[in-house]
């Protein structure tokens, strides 16, 4: 009867949710090294173990099914423990375990913005494990009990940075035969996404709110202004959506955007025109202090010619009093520059 505690160290592979439509399966790998404690009981009582600390290495490999499933099939490799008789080392005990593990997310830490790829999992998670797999023992001295199935259960915690890097911890049990505790790296990565795709919104004139860029799903949000000051500083909630839209930016280099500026209709069309591209130049500014190349940036000034109108048909004041965001198309801009 083998009992075991593993720490590992890893290098993973993952990612998160697709936008509508897309399948959500996302690959991960990895590879480990580690310290196992063992304790086993042998056929022959006399015998013991001598040293039950070995180093061992593991690889696994899995795909995340669901934001909240993945399926992942793991290898351990554990190196030799000295065996004791009468005082005096007789032979060595090692052993090599194959498993496939389902894990659920029961947890995810959730702070309202729509996240996807490797930052769906940006954060703090917690799951559990629930598997079976096979142990087979590279010693001579095993008993014939130490060679079987087993099932495997456990639980842990999952820490995500930007980028798909992160770190699990978590305790896995063996039936009665092992129990470990591994401390892994991860990297994660997504498979199958599509280059590009979009959803539109509805309260901004029809703009792309989220779109599936460069393998990364982006949101871009509209911001509103309280009043037609030009001096008005952008509000700590506009300034959390930038950031937020700035590290996504940051994520799709090759991605270039308009800045749209917009006014209500109670100023003049030249007043509106002014107030809507200063309102622009403040978010553009602000995005670049936030490491956004300006030439990624095109400003543009709409005024009052791009209304959102209220149920009555009417404009909205509170709701043109906005900066929104698109694509940009160096096409598009030509065709607008010449009428």
């Amino acid at each position: 009867m083998v009992a075991l505690m593993t720490m590992t160290v890893s290098g993973v592979a993952s990612a998160g949710e697709n936008p509508p439509g897309q399948s959500d399966a996302h690959l991960y790998v990895g590879a480990g090294l580690g310290m196992t404690h063992l304790s086993t009981e042998f056929a022959n009582a006399k015998r013991s173990l001598i040293t039950d600390t070995p180093p061992s290495g593991s690889v696994f490999a899995g795909v995340y099914l669901s934001p909240h499933i993945s399926i992942e099939a793991s290898a351990t490799v554990a190196d030799s423990a000295a065996v004791g008789q009468d005082r005096r080392v007789i032979g060595d005990y090692a052993y090599r375990d194959y498993g496939v593990s389902a894990l659920a997310y029961l947890y995810r830490q959730e702070d309202g913005k729509p996240r996807s790829g490797p930052s769906a999992r940006e954060g703090l998670s917690a799951f559990a494990r629930l598997g079976a797999g096979y142990k087979d023992p590279e010693s001579a001295l095993a008993s014939r009990e130490a060679r079987h199935r087993h099932l495997t259960a456990g639980f842990g915690a999952e820490y995500g940075w930007s980028g798909g890097v992160g770190a699990r911890a978590e305790v896995t049990f063996m039936d009665n035969d092992a129990r470990q505790l591994r401390v892994s790296l991860l990297k994660r990565f997504e498979m199958g996404a599509p280059a590009f795709g979009a959803r539109k919104n509805a309260n901004a004139g029809g703009l792309p709110e989220q779109i599936w860029s460069n393998r990364f799903y982006i949101r871009f949000p509209t911001l509103y202004f309280s009043d037609n000051d030009p001096r008005s500083p952008l509000g700590r909630e506009a300034q959390r959506r930038l950031d937020e839209l700035a590290k996504q930016l940051l994520r799709a280099p090759g991605l270039e955007i308009e800045v749209r500026g917009h006014a209500d209709s109670l100023g003049s069309l030249r007043e509106g025109l002014s107030l809507s591209r200063r309102r622009a130049i403040t978010v553009s500014r602000y995005l670049q202090s936030k490491g956004i190349r300006g030439n990624r940036l095109h400003i543009r000034a709409y005024g009052n010619s791009d209304p959102v109108l209220s149920p009555d048909g009417q404009p909205a004041p509170a709701r043109n009093r906005r900066v929104d965001f698109a694509i940009f198309s160096p096409h598009a801009r030509k065709m607008a520059a010449r009428k």
